[in-house]
């Protein structure tokens, strides 16, 4: 986690994580807008690089 971020893009990119770990592979999902859906789908861009995660949008 990036120490420069504030306590509230801290919480949310925890939020994201979180979030992140009940995607499964083949999924299909829907995003909002924000900040941390933003997170979100850098959280997922990880799982995509380093699992082969497959995923819809």
């Amino acid at each position: 986690m990036p120490s420069d971020l504030s306590l509230s893009d801290k919480a949310k990119l925890v939020a994201a994580k979180r979030a992140c770990e009940f995607v499964h592979d083949g999924m299909k999902l829907g995003l909002g807008t924000g900040s941390t859906a933003a997170w979100m789908v850098r959280c997922l861009a990880e799982r995509v690089n380093k699992e082969g995660l497959k995923v819809k949008g």
